[in-house]
């Protein structure tokens, strides 16, 4: 066989083949015997290059076809040609019938034929051919065709898996006789790939039920085109025959004669009748021999290779070097804190399953204009992500799984939108700088902002660490003072100042490894949905303390409010109720003089304003009311009721204590310790009202 020139083609050949329908396949066909050029060894113009073989080890678990020596299967296609002889004769009358009446179209032999339910080949225009008396039996237990014994072997395949998967009384269908016996024209068969399935099918077959084992002997050349002018066919590429088929016995000493395609993976460990473990059965290696290409001078290739490799790490050096310089510049460009931990704070929360939104004003221009931009805009958007200052943060819990890349919007409008129609997903953003964007999304309940900063003396280090262009101290502080004051004597919208009222939770990040600020994130738990909207004692305590500042006491500030059913009873002044709409008007109360009297802070109190201690001759008794006392006055103990809460900034003190106990509340709630704790706590425990201290969520 003369190997010459069989991997070269020309491009107009290439061309030329591609466009022909049905070579497509043919080239493919090259590509599996290996006969094209190695992808690793490419052509180089000065250097000629000459044929050669690799020996590379094949897949293990690649079936082979059957070895067969030329003997037997000359000796099956004898058989075959006997054994089809009644089929033949068959054919011979039906055509010979029908000559007559299509007299005209006898020129036409190369007109496809169809096949019928048999398998074998009927004429298009003659359904009714094969219901003669005297068809032969042999019609109805062989299958012709490539397609056709496909079918019928996959039908065999699954029919043993629903015998395990379902009752035989449950089957739908009758299942088809086995095939024992397939002939193939291998040699006969352009491309090969289309016959290429057969051994991997008959070997999961043999492999299941080797009592039922399905041969196969392929043919020698000259096979197929002998069969199809004995069949009266367009082509006869492969036959098969179940096991009822008569005469079948004629083939049992080549059957015999042939291997048994099987694949050891596949064996059962346990056979049905015989519950004997199976041996385990060595692969043995497949070794086969790749057609290839290398350089007649293999020295100069090295050269060539060694000086290729070389230019390669430089672009590689410098484009790792453009890139960090691209990072240096975008630091000073945008807004925020730098070096601070923004970039590791939101790689955090993406760990945690947030997706990351970003900001790019010039997209829709982009779009319309260059589209190689867009694709690159995940590329420096990694690269400017770790120079923003603040984030926002959906805090509902999500299954959604966030990706890598962000998602790009050309407007906080726009991102706004978006967030808000998948409000029930978790997104992370460092491109809201200026108050006005910042406005827009505080407004919605599911947002949160993050600050992150860290000392100043620190972020310097780390940033002249980070990067190849360091800078001077006092240029570093004279930026930070830029990006933190803003550039006037009046606070731009944009700078740091003039965004802290807007921020959540301020982080500061002065720790020198990222396990201790993730250690940090996790204790304050970003992820709890109080963060967003508080807890009822939160949001209790913030009222108590709010009451707390209306307080005109010189000692002490306190507050309190009384709950029931998470609803405002009172707060210590005056409460009037309306139970035709079940709705209260509350007014804030807190501790200080009784009403009519002079207030403390305008000396009211001598003792609160004197600081007098007891034996002093200014020592006096408070007439100071304090917050607990004016919310249970002005509430009343019918109002009181089971259940109550009482919300204070402060521990009650022993007479309060005592009052909270007589009108019935049933837990209390503190801020602030006190000088009596322990005495209250005992009087509150004997008396079973709960007494607990509260826990805020950390924001810092």
């Amino acid at each position: 066989m003369d190997l010459s020139g069989a991997g070269t083609a020309t491009p107009i050949a290439a061309r030329r083949v591609k466009s022909q329908v049905g070579k497509v396949t043919c080239m493919a066909m090259a590509a599996r015997v290996h006969n094209q050029a190695s992808n690793r060894a490419k052509p180089h113009d000065a250097l000629e290059r000459r044929d050669v073989f690799k020996t590379v080890l094949d897949s293990p678990l690649r079936v082979p076809w059957p070895s067969i020596p030329m003997s037997i299967q000359n000796q099956a296609f004898a058989l075959a040609r006997d054994f089809l002889e009644p089929v033949v004769k068959f054919k011979s009358e039906q055509r010979g019938k029908k000559r007559p009446i299509h007299d005209t179209n006898d020129n036409s032999s190369n007109k496809k034929r169809k096949l019928d339910k048999s398998g074998t080949g009927a004429a298009v225009n003659n359904p009714a051919s094969d219901t003669s008396s005297d068809r032969p039996p042999l019609l109805d237990h062989m299958v012709i065709g490539i397609n056709e014994v496909t079918r019928r072997v996959e039908s065999q395949i699954q029919s043993m898996r629903r015998a395990v998967a379902v009752p035989a009384a449950v089957e739908a269908s009758p299942v088809l006789a086995p095939l024992s016996l397939i002939l193939v024209c291998r040699a006969d068969i352009d491309p090969q790939i289309l016959i290429d399935h057969f051994p991997h099918e008959l070997a999961t077959i043999n492999s299941a039920k080797p009592a039922h084992l399905v041969k196969m002997i392929y043919l020698p050349a000259g096979a197929e085109a002998e069969l199809a002018k004995l069949l009266k066919l367009r082509r006869v590429s492969v036959v098969a025959f179940d096991v009822d088929a008569p005469g079948l016995e004629k083939f049992h000493e080549v059957m015999q004669a042939v291997d048994v395609v099987t694949a050891p993976w596949l064996t059962a460990p346990f056979d049905a009748s015989h519950p004997v473990p199976v041996q385990h059965q060595l692969i043995s290696t497949h070794v086969k021999q790749t057609r290839t290409t290398a350089p007649k001078d293999m020295k100069l290739a090295k050269l060539i290779r060694a000086e290729g490799k070389i230019a390669a790490k430089k672009i590689k050096q410098g484009k790792a070097k453009a890139r960090k310089e691209k990072q240096t510049v975008s630091t000073y460009r945008t807004a925020g804190s730098r070096c601070a931990g923004k970039s590791a704070v939101e790689d955090y929360l993406i760990a945690k399953d947030f997706q990351r939104v970003s900001i790019r004003p010039d997209i829709e221009q982009l779009s319309d204009t260059s589209s190689d931009v867009l694709s690159n805009f995940d590329d420096a958007y990694e690269d400017q992500v770790a120079a923003k200052h603040l984030s926002f943060l959906s805090m509902g819990p999500s299954p959604i799984v966030s990706t890598k890349k962000p998602q790009h919007f050309a407007s906080a409008a726009q991102l706004l939108d978006h967030v808000t129609r998948e409000w029930r997903r978790d997104w992370v953003t460092s491109d809201l700088t200026t108050r006005e964007a910042l406005e827009m999304f505080t407004l919605r309940p599911f947002v949160l902002v993050l600050s992150v900063d860290a000392p100043l003396l620190e972020r310097f280090h780390r940033f002249n660490t980070s990067n190849s262009h360091p800078v001077s101290l006092e240029a570093f502080v004279r930026e930070d003072d830029l990006r933190v004051f803003g550039d006037g004597p009046r606070e731009s919208t944009s700078s740091l100042n003039a965004l802290r009222d807007l921020v959540n939770i301020h982080i500061s990040n002065s720790f020198q490894s990222l396990s201790a600020l993730h250690g940090y994130l996790d204790d304050l738990n970003l992820l709890d949905p109080g963060h967003v909207r508080p807890p009822w004692d939160a949001y209790f305590m913030t009222l108590a303390s709010l009451a707390s500042r209306r307080s005109n006491c010189m000692k002490r500030r306190v507050g309190a409010v009384l709950v029931r059913e998470n609803r405002i009873l009172a707060t210590g002044q005056v409460l009037s109720w309306i139970p035709s709409r079940d709705l209260i008007n509350m007014h804030f109360r807190y501790n200080g003089t009784p009403r009519g009297l002079t207030n403390c802070n305008e000396g009211g109190c001598i003792r609160c304003n004197t600081n007098a201690y007891p034996g002093d001759a200014e020592y006096s008794e408070c007439l100071c009311l304090h917050a607990e006392e004016n919310a249970l006055l002005e509430a009343g103990r019918e109002r009181v009721g089971l259940g109550s809460v009482l919300y204070c900034n402060t521990c009650p003190c022993l007479t309060c204590t005592i009052k909270i106990i007589q009108t019935g509340v049933k837990t209390v709630v503190y801020n602030l310790s006190y000088k009596v704790d322990e005495a209250s706590a005992r009087l509150f425990a004997e008396a079973g009202v709960e007494l607990r201290r509260f826990q805020p969520i950390k924001t810092v």
